[in-house]
């Protein structure tokens, strides 16, 4: 399991309480809706003789309909704030982490994006001064066993956290951002598999 899973497989575990929360409020207003349409139609049924008994029937089909379709919406927008603020999450806590768990994320990102032939990385500013010992030798080394090599410039990128590796007029934006938004679609899959299967009926 790669550091970017286990960051998100954890945050994930942290959200739970959070979004059975949120979604627990969802379901509270849908009964809440459910309730008054409930009131709504007793009311009518006082007020209905036989004349009106089929406007009636047709009221509450729709009514049911209409609160069903606001339960859905209500449940769905607490899905994509969940989803956001847990992507979120993960880019905070991927940014934040201490310099070991930092720099061996980015040695296994740069084994996946390096390329043949010379490449440059820039890391941000903050991330030049506390470049650890070995960190170097380790992406020159996985580079050589792709064919290409690497140097680390010593000017900062115009970035916050992760790296930007260039080949040439070939960039690879590798900082968090970008892999989390380039990650989104697996991101999401994850998070509807975790927390939400039982609440799509």
């Amino acid at each position: 399991m790669s550091g970017l899973d286990k960051m998100t497989q954890q945050i994930l575990l942290e959200a739970q309480e959070e979004a059975e929360r949120i979604l627990a409020d969802a379901k509270r207003e849908a009964e809440e809706i459910l309730a008054q349409g409930k009131n709504e139609c007793e009311a009518w049924d006082k007020e209905s003789s036989g004349l009106l008994d089929k406007e009636l029937k047709e009221f509450r089909a729709k009514g049911a309909s209409a609160r069903e379709q606001k339960r859905r919406r209500a449940i769905l927008k607490a899905k994509q704030e969940i989803i956001a603020e847990m992507i979120e999450k993960v880019r905070k806590r991927m940014h934040e982490a201490d310099s070991d768990e930092y720099f061996e994320f980015l040695r296994q990102t740069f084994g996946k994006y390096c390329q043949r032939g010379e490449g440059r990385m820039f890391l941000s500013t903050r991330d030049l001064k506390r470049v650890p010992q070995g960190f170097l030798a380790s992406i020159e080394k996985t580079a050589g066993e792709k064919g290409g090599s690497v140097r680390l410039s010593k000017e900062p990128g115009q970035i916050a956290d992760g790296f930007l590796l260039i080949y040439g007029d070939i960039e690879e934006n590798c900082t968090f951002e970008a892999l989390l938004e380039a990650n989104k679609g697996r991101l999401v899959d994850q998070v509807n598999q975790m927390l939400w299967r039982e609440c799509d009926g």
